[in-house]
């Protein structure tokens, strides 16, 4: 079943999968850290999964990616450069990849 987004609902929908991108660079710098407990890093998954359930009409396999992030990202930037630059957006591999999938499965589904 493909579903279209309206042209006024777009920015809303992109400013969504924002927050997921978010949410997801936040829990790859927890996944990255050595000094925060593991539940933390459990929090913030069990909050994307919960966010991303707004998705589930438009990508209805975003679900089984994200717990393939949370199984198999183990992408870590360079502590390092981390500490120099505080970016946390060097973190993470497989997350990137399906983040571009995602906003390119929305794109398609504009009218």
């Amino acid at each position: 079943m493909e579903v279209k987004i309206k042209r006024n609902q777009v920015d809303l929908v992109q400013a969504e999968l924002k927050k997921l991108e978010d949410l997801l660079v936040q829990r790859q710098h927890l996944f990255c850290s050595s000094r925060t407990p593991r539940s933390h890093r459990r929090l913030v998954e069990t909050q994307i999964l919960e966010e991303a359930s707004a998705f589930e009409l438009l990508i209805p396999d975003m679900k089984t990616g994200l717990e393939k992030i949370f199984r198999e990202d183990r992408g870590c930037g360079s502590c390092i450069s981390y500490l120099r630059t505080g970016d946390k957006r060097q973190n993470g591999e497989m997350m990137w990849d399906f983040l571009k999938e995602w906003k390119s499965q929305l794109d398609t589904q504009k009218h």
